[in-house]
């Protein structure tokens, strides 16, 4: 009569019952067991990458004076450019433009005071152009004269 040797694969084949398998035979297979060795080992590799290569959250943060500063740097160059614009216009004489941002950095509307307001037309060209140029609807911006 031959002896064969029963494996660990058939020991938790055997002992299955509806195919359901006992924990102390699945973690006694040397599958198992390389399995949760390499997922641990793939866990720890995972997590030292992501802390090497995660972007620096604390070296970008700014103060509020250097939010404040950037603020008033992008107001000024969104008033040089409406100025530019709106200086070309027939009918526009001295101006006077004011860009207000959200601290998000967000337009949060224009004023405008040009001389030849006083006229209907000119004043809807000068609220259309700023409307265009800040990209924001005519209902944040005004024109006086």
């Amino acid at each position: 009569m031959k002896k064969y040797k029963i494996t660990t694969k058939q020991k938790a084949k055997s002992q299955s019952t509806n195919g359901k398998l006992d924990m102390k035979t699945l973690l006694k297979s040397d599958k198992a067991i390389k399995a949760i060795v390499f997922g641990g080992i793939s866990l720890i590799v995972l997590y030292f990458l992501s802390a090497t290569f995660a972007p620096d959250t604390t070296s970008h943060k700014t103060s509020p004076n250097t939010a404040n500063e950037s603020n008033q740097s992008t107001e000024e160059r969104l008033e040089e450019k409406l100025h530019r614009a709106l200086s070309a216009l027939d009918g526009v004489g001295e101006l006077t433009i004011v860009v207000t941002l959200e601290p998000t950095g967000e337009i949060r509307g224009a004023a405008v005071i040009a001389k030849g307001a006083e006229n209907p037309v000119v004043r809807e060209r000068v609220s259309e152009i700023t409307s265009r140029l800040l990209a924001v609807g005519t209902n944040r911006i005004s024109v006086s004269y």
